[in-house]
């Protein structure tokens, strides 16, 4: 007999057992009961094992074991490789996977739940523990936590928070824990043997917390233990129960009727020593952790019966879509199973060879297996369900007023969406690339836009499924906000003549646009010209003050112009003789530029020249008055011009008077295009003669060009010549061009912009 020294604080289980071990060791007359056989020894798994305690299974049979004495966690696959080694940098107590491969641990230090992300790191996932000896998760992913110290179950949700507590009061010092997923129950073991309570129980609790059974006690029996560690539920529900003295498993029935034990104590392959959890497969094989041995033993269950087991919880599936459901077997093949949807109508599938068989789900609802049998017999373990979800396929509709809409930074449209959020929309602008607009969370999604061009909904993503576009204002024309501007700033015209001021137009015909003149009168126009010429002959400031096309009204500030409407000049002058020195007083107004001929040959461009002629006599004396806008007027006198020294009278042909002022016709000219980029048109009708001069000035009046033309058959003052002036040689800016047929000059700016 094995005496137990009272303590006055609750042990750790590990160093409890390898006290007790470390007795047991030399007692080879102590050995476990013998299953009847239904257990068979399989595989050993124990590369790099010291101390494996507590054991889990992923969704793909990966093995996670705690080592206990290297405080790490050991990843195998199905065949027993070894795949990592995980630190959490603290000491692994207990360790669990939900229903998304998930990994979190049970740290007996800090008593942090602590999640295991893939790299290896670790982020505490629920603080509320102390001691967590065991945990597990039910199919939706709650976690239950069989908390020593605390002397209860723990379940806490998804997101972390403590939802419910279980066995408190009842319990003294709970370790095993499992989900029985057939019956939905909670099975916990009560250790034993702390201070002086030999405790040794199995309790069976409701999802409500209510206790549904009691089985077990202490004691080496069938039924009964020492103590207890692991515990698991198998897929028809029955009991598994590790007792870690003696060596063994007991197995229980979903009711509590004691059935066998299996395992035997040992140091060998197949044999335990120490046994302190067990966990099952997707192919029901038993996968025992024996500590002291520092190794897994697998076991196959020999089960005549066929059995079917469904894995899966909530599958989701698109509506108009279907789904597979894997249905685990067991038997020998080929199987027939039936199945209900909402415990209904019940549809009988057989000839089956495939396991897992992939049950097609058509339809929204809770799958089960209501029946089934294989090629010898018939079973009744059918376990587990899969709740077929339909999702709805989400539409995008473009719910605005209409698809016809202005630029600007309150362009938004609202795009009504249905189906579960978030959504993921994409688009296209003016046919190119799609762009995708993702984790949109509410609708109507208002959709901006601010750049002219055509937008499209081109598509509609949920979270499970892809949508559709409706038919309607799926396409966005979003146009640009109509300008209006005044080519020229400023126009200058002559007395009696029309300004064309061209206004240049952006966006859609046809275009209203509002103008005023000195903030006076507004007038309207409309014009589908994309180039609109205003003519008019008023002198002011013209202000565009509204502009609206086909779709957009535009923006202030609008352009502005102002016509300036120059004089006509007059050509008038007297003059002073001194002997032969004859000083000329220009009387002319409206004038800039003026050219005087003396009748002598001799020319000049002051205002009020002074001219000393050679020889007495009469000289007939023109002037021509101009300015750029309104051309040239040319006066005449006659001057007489005597020398003292010579007493031979001067004679006056014809009587001309020296008051006589001669008013010469005036010669139009036309320059197009101006501005130019080098070359320019010019057009004279009214010429006084067919021999023409062509001299261009710049702006500091040096002549950089001169040319001259004589034009056949001129026979009136009615026709008109053309010639082509080209200063493509010289550099963009303003000239002055002067024109003289006969004693006629007429001058015009010329604007060069190459």
């Amino acid at each position: 007999m094995f005496k137990f020294v009272k303590t006055n604080s609750v042990k750790n289980l590990f160093y409890l057992t390898v006290l007790f071990v470390t007795f047991l060791g030399g007692t080879a007359t102590i050995k476990a009961q013998v299953a009847p056989g239904d257990f068979q020894y399989s595989a050993t798994i124990s590369d790099s094992l010291m101390a494996p305690t507590r054991l889990a299974i992923d969704q793909s049979d990966n093995v996670f074991a705690i080592d206990s004495y290297t405080k790490s966690i050991r990843k195998y696959d199905v065949a027993g490789t070894l795949l990592t080694t995980i630190y959490t940098g603290g000491s692994p107590l207990s360790i669990a996977v939900n229903n998304s491969n998930q990994v979190f641990v049970g740290d007996a230090l800090s008593g942090n739940i602590l999640k295991v992300n893939q790299n290896g790191t670790t982020s505490v996932f629920y603080s509320g523990a102390s001691f967590p000896n065991s945990i597990c998760f039910s199919p939706d992913n709650h976690l239950y936590i069989a908390d020593s110290k605390l002397q209860r179950i723990l379940v806490v949700n998804t997101a972390g928070e403590l939802v419910q507590t279980i066995g408190q009061g009842t319990l003294i010092f709970p370790t095993g824990l499992a989900f029985d997923s057939k019956n939905n129950r909670i099975i916990v073991g009560e250790h034993g043997a702390i201070e002086d309570n030999l405790q040794t129980r199995i309790y069976i609790y409701a999802l409500d917390g209510s206790l549904v059974n009691v089985l077990g006690s202490y004691g080496n029996s069938n039924g009964r233990f020492y103590r207890i560690q692991g515990i698991s539920a198998g897929r028809c529900g029955n009991i598994y129960v590790c007792e870690p003295f003696q060596g063994n498993i007991s197995v229980f029935t979903e009711g509590g009727v004691f059935i066998t034990k299996f395992g035997q104590f040992g140091t060998g392959q197949g044999e335990l020593n120490v046994p302190m959890d067990v966990v099952f497969d997707s192919q029901d094989r038993v996968l025992l952790a024996s500590m002291n041995n520092g190794s897994l033993e697998r076991f196959t269950i020999n089960d005549p019966l066929p059995s079917a087991k469904i894995n899966t919880n909530i599958l989701s599936v698109c509506a108009g879509e279907s789904t597979t459901i894997p249905v685990y077997l067991t038997g020998t093949a080929p199987w027939s199973l039936t199945y209900t949807i909402n415990d209904q109508n019940p549809a009988t599938i057989t000839t089956i060879t495939s396991n897992p068989y992939l049950l097609t789900a058509t339809q929204p609802g809770i799958y089960k297996i209501s029946a089934l049998s294989d090629s010898a017999f018939t079973g009744s373990c059918f376990t587990g369900s899969a709740t077929v979800v339909e999702k709805p396929i989400p539409t995008a509709l473009v719910s605005g007023p209409n698809d016809q809409l202005c630029a600007g930074s309150a362009s938004l449209i609202p795009v009504q969406l249905t189906g579960d959020a978030p959504w993921e929309l994409s688009y296209t602008f003016n046919n190119q690339n799609p762009v995708v607009i993702s984790n949109i969370t509410e609708s109507p999604y208002m959709f901006e836009v601010n750049m002219a061009g055509t937008y499209e909904i081109t598509g509609i993503k949920g979270p499970d499924c892809d949508g559709s576009v409706l038919p309607g204002n799926n396409v966005i024309i979003v146009h640009s906000i109509p300008s209006a501007l005044f080519q020229n700033s400023t126009i200058s015209i002559c007395q009696g003549q029309t300004a064309s001021i061209p206004i240049a137009l952006s966006g859609n015909a046809p275009w209203t646009i509002s103008y005023t003149v000195n903030g006076q009168n507004p007038i309207s126009i409309t014009t589908n010209n994309n180039q609109y010429i205003l003519s008019t002959n008023t002198a002011g400031n013209y202000q565009i003050t509204s502009i609206t096309d086909a779709y957009c009204a535009g923006q202030a500030p609008m352009a502005a112009a102002t016509v300036v409407i120059n004089p006509k000049p007059s050509s008038a002058f007297t003059h002073l003789a001194n002997n032969t020195i004859v000083t000329f007083l220009n009387n002319s107004q409206n004038a800039t530029y003026y050219y005087w001929s003396f009748g002598d040959s001799k020319t000049s461009t002051d205002a009020n020249p002074v001219h000393k002629y050679k020889f007495p006599g009469v000289y007939s004396v023109t002037l021509i008055a101009s300015n750029q806008y309104c051309g040239s007027v040319k006066s005449l006198r006659k001057v007489i011009v005597n020398n003292n020294n010579d007493p031979r009278p001067v004679t006056v042909k014809n009587n001309i008077d020296i008051n006589d002022n001669i008013a010469i016709s005036e010669m139009d000219l036309n320059v197009f295009p101006n501005p130019s980029n080098g070359l320019f048109t010019l057009e004279i009708s009214n010429p006084s003669e067919s021999d023409l001069t062509i001299e261009v000035t710049n702006v500091t009046g040096q002549l950089i060009y001169s040319s001259e033309f004589t034009y056949p058959s001129f026979n009136s003052e009615n026709e008109t010549y053309s010639a082509t002036l080209d200063l493509h040689m010289f550099t963009n800016g303003i000239y002055t061009l002067k024109v003289i047929t006969g004693e006629t000059a007429y001058t015009a700016k010329l604007v060069l912009n190459k």
